[in-house]
């Protein structure tokens, strides 16, 4: 199915690999004249072209967050499995709250653990008189984490799926305990077929499958058809060449951030 662009029932867009097929001939001139590339062919053109417009476009990728549990295998080989084919990048794993099992990553707590209120009476607690105490107070804790709780390092590799975490694993996490992630990962077309309709993506996509269908006709530029036409299929493969590089430049002109310099 497709959806409708505005108002008009009559025009619709792309929304899933099959409309995308059905597209890019049309675009190419069908049902006028037969363009010689297989439905396998134009999906894996579709594909590539996918891929490059999900490098340069911000709208083919998100962050997410995800909570995995841990468990004891994990915690011993020090490493979690990443199985989710839509994971680009890991950034970052949020810091572990690990009050129980080691209070000295907790520096916060400890600190704040002073401003209990029911010690005022007592004199043994804390008393911030102002809110820019607080937040002097704060900036100091701040630095003290920086000092004592250092980030830690994490290194993933998509193709191998494994997410390391450089840290004391038996102090840090125990079974049954999350360990959050911030990752990139690709909005799935299946899903949201949306983002199948981006103008863009469809230009390059067209162009890919128009270069494929220009190398088929190379091959049979030789023969000659009824009435002395021939073939002019590397006229075909060289416009391919220059309309993707084209939709290339626009991608990345129109959709990768501005790139500030200063000084």
């Amino acid at each position: 199915m497709s959806y409708s662009y505005g108002t008009s029932s009559q025009i619709t867009l792309p929304n899933n690999a099959n409309d995308v097929v059905t597209y890019i001939r049309e675009k190419l001139g069908e049902p006028v004249i037969q363009v010689n590339v297989t439905d396998d062919q134009i999906l894996a053109r579709i594909a590539d072209a996918l891929q490059y417009w999900r490098d340069y476009n911000n709208e083919g990728t998100e962050i997410i967050y995800i909570a995995h549990e841990l468990t004891e295998q994990e915690i011993d080989q020090k490493y979690i499995e990443i199985n989710d084919n839509l994971i680009l990048e890991i950034h970052k794993v949020l810091q572990p709250l690990t009050i129980a099992k080691n209070l000295f990553e907790n520096i916060d707590y400890m600190m704040f653990n002073r401003l209990n209120f029911s010690d005022y009476a007592s004199g043994t607690g804390m008393y911030l008189s102002s809110v820019t105490e607080f937040m002097l107070m704060r900036e100091q804790l701040a630095n003290i984490s920086f000092l004592f709780k250092n980030q830690k390092n994490i290194k993933f590799n998509r193709h191998k799926g494994r997410l390391y975490y450089y840290g004391d694993w038996d102090m840090l996490f125990e079974s049954g305990q999350y360990l959050t992630y911030e990752a990139t990962a690709i909005v799935d077309p299946e899903v949201y077929g949306k983002i199948l309709s981006n103008r863009l993506f469809l230009d390059l996509a067209t162009a890919m499958v128009k270069k494929q269908w220009g190398e088929i006709l190379k091959k049979y530029s030789t023969i000659p058809l009824m009435g002395g036409q021939q073939l002019n299929g590397q006229g075909i493969y060289n416009e391919a060449v220059g309309d993707i590089d084209d939709a290339k430049i626009t991608i990345q002109n129109e959709c990768m951030p501005p790139r500030w310099k200063i000084g």
